[in-house]
């Protein structure tokens, strides 16, 4: 088991996280995680999902470095400052990287036809819909 690497005053510390900062520490990894396979499919969602991935880092770090800043340093000393530092910069980077990708339209907006929702005009090769719209919009909006 992977909290068995850690004393059982570490462990408590870990279980101890309320619900909040677990669900922080969860957006944070799985908006990274999403948002890097976004980017290898290519998709314009992947600066949405690095946004909420930044957003759950800062919900982590706000409990972590914020509220319990003493306990942390006194349990594992200086290593979680010098490794979120590290997440951050990585972090912000391919939230940059995805966002200037994005604006190059490179990454962009895919859907499979599906009416309603997505449809093709055969004669101009147009696409129409609820979800066209939403990719016009988010491609408005990031830029």
């Amino acid at each position: 088991e992977y909290l068995g690497a850690f004393t059982p005053e570490q462990q408590a510390w870990f279980v101890g996280f309320p619900l909040w900062a677990n669900i922080g520490w969860a957006l944070g990894v799985w908006g990274s995680v999403l948002g890097s396979l976004l980017l290898l499919a290519r998709s314009r969602h992947a600066v949405s999902a690095f946004a909420v991935s930044l957003a759950g880092l800062a919900i982590s770090c706000v409990y972590q470095f914020g509220m319990h800043y003493g306990d942390l340093m006194r349990m594992f000393g200086t290593f979680p400052m010098i490794f979120t530092a590290i997440i951050w910069a990585i972090l912000i980077a391919l939230f940059l990287y995805a966002r200037k990708q994005a604006a190059a339209g490179v990454l962009r907006c895919g859907a499979a036809v599906a009416p309603p929702y997505v449809m093709r005009d055969p004669a101009s090769g147009e696409y129409s819909g609820f979800f066209a719209e939403l990719c016009r919009e988010l491609a408005t909006t990031l830029g």
